[in-house]
């Protein structure tokens, strides 16, 4: 039985072939033929296989390597940039302090959440990244074996982990309200 059969019954939606196995017009009748009830559940099967679009297995281990090399790359370039946050804590213009360490901790700490969510796919890797500048930092305020400091204790090296943990909060907070896509 065919669509095109004027003398036909009407067909039911769920009677048509789907996944390009049969023609569109063509109607499969479930209850004529055995062969045509195993048919009907091969289409069946087909159509719910491509409502659900399935990724093949090197697919999804690519995206999953490239998460990974995204996130990881988030972390050095959260340790890179308090490295260089640290070393411009004591420069200063004719014995005045610049600032410039703030200034790269507010726009590098704000824009390092979004990538890093842009990188992974994920809202909870916002913590990866901090959670490394964190501790550079607060590694920093402390002594060496040596005694040296890395980050002496001026108002400069308190704005910049202030500042950057703001930075860092703030973009966390705005990932966390946008909607999921």
């Amino acid at each position: 039985m065919t669509g095109s059969d004027p003398t036909a019954e009407p067909a039911r939606p769920d009677q048509y072939a789907s996944a390009g196995a049969a023609r569109a017009d063509q109607v499969i009748d479930p209850t004529a033929a055995p062969a045509q009830a195993d048919q009907v559940a091969d289409l069946t099967a087909a159509a719910e296989l491509t409502d659900r679009p399935v990724a093949p297995s090197w697919y999804r281990q690519l995206d999953l390597a490239l998460r990974i090399a995204g996130g990881v790359i988030a972390v050095v370039l959260a340790v890179l940039t308090g490295l260089l946050e640290l070393i411009l804590v004591p420069v200063r213009i004719g014995g005045v302090p610049i600032g410039l360490c703030v200034l790269l901790a507010l726009v590098v700490n704000y824009w390092l959440p979004n990538f890093t969510v842009q990188a992974t796919g994920a809202r909870w890797t916002i913590a990866l990244p901090f959670v490394a500048w964190i501790v550079i930092m607060l590694a920093a305020t402390g002594k060496t074996t040596e005694g040296d400091i890395l980050a002496p204790a001026s108002a400069m090296a308190v704005l910049t982990n202030l500042v950057g943990s703001v930075a860092f909060g703030v973009a966390a907070y705005r990932l966390m309200l946008r909607p999921r896509p």
